[in-house]
C-alpha cells in the first residue's frame, strides 16, 4: 500500500511538471532580439538630454509583450 502512495505521489508531481512544460510549447513563446543591447554616448556634458533608440524584433511564434523599461 506505501508502495502504491508512493508512485502516485511520484507520478503526480513529475505530470505537474511537465504538463504546463508541454502547454508552453505548444502555444508557443515570444523571443526578444535586439540588434544592439548598448550604446555608447562618449563624453557627454553634465545636465545633457541623450536618446538613442533599440530595435527589438519578436522572433518567436506568440505575441512579444513589452511591460516596462528600465534603464540601467
Amino acid at each position: 500500500m506505501k508502495r502504491i502512495c508512493f508512485l502516485t505521489l511520484v507520478t503526480w508531481f513529475i505530470a505537474s511538471i511537465v504538463f504546463p512544460y508541454q502547454t508552453v510549447l505548444a502555444n508557443g513563446s515570444p523571443k526578444a532580439v535586439f540588434k544592439e543591447t548598448s550604446y555608447s554616448f562618449g563624453e557627454v556634458k553634465q545636465g545633457a538630454t541623450l536618446v538613442h533608440a533599440f530595435s527589438v524584433v519578436n522572433n518567436g511564434n506568440a505575441p512579444l509583450k513589452i511591460e516596462r523599461v528600465r534603464p540601467g
